[in-house]
């Protein structure tokens, strides 16, 4: 089974994850609009690109089985930013393009995925917590990472977990 976990922050990352492997994940920057700089928004025709490079990898496998992990976009109370509407689009263009593709979605909060993986895991951030968590589970490996793919590959490891669980 294939896991793609994707957190579509400002900037975003995918992790392609191999079931019951001890290998690290592939990583991905999201696709954007223009200079990563700008935060212009993501690249949708491009984001389906990669959606159908990572299927057609997927081929190569036992099962052929894929799964979409998304991180759900929170938002706090009383507090807009335009850091969110981005990450909320971002967020709906994942959704839109697992949906066409007939994809199984799995939808995932932050709290929820950061509960499993980083249970145990020193760092006084997420993002540290994240980057640890993927330096004690792939090694080093994973110290080239932006912190958006650290959080991805611990998305698509949460998948793992619970889809172990419920089989």
């Amino acid at each position: 089974m294939m896991i793609v976990g994707i957190d579509p922050g400002d900037y975003g990352a995918i992790a392609v994850l191999i079931a019951a492997s001890d290998n690290p994940p592939a990583v991905y920057d999201q696709p954007v609009q223009g200079p990563r700089s700008k935060r212009l928004g993501a690249d949708l025709r491009e984001m389906d690109d990669l959606l159908l490079d990572i299927l057609e990898d997927s081929e190569n496998y036992d099962d052929g089985e894929v799964v979409i992990v998304i991180e759900k976009p929170i938002a706090i109370r009383g507090r807009y930013s335009a850091g969110t509407a981005i990450v909320t689009r971002h967020y709906k263009a994942w959704l839109h393009l697992a949906k066409k593709r007939k994809l199984d979605t799995m939808e995932v909060a932050p709290r929820t995925w950061q509960s499993r993986t980083h249970k145990n895991i020193t760092g006084s951030t997420t993002k540290e917590k994240s980057i640890e968590y993927c330096r004690q589970r792939w090694g080093t490996a994973t110290s080239v990472w932006r912190e958006d793919a650290c959080e991805a590959a611990c998305i698509a490891a949460w998948a793992e977990i619970k889809l172990r669980r419920t089989k």
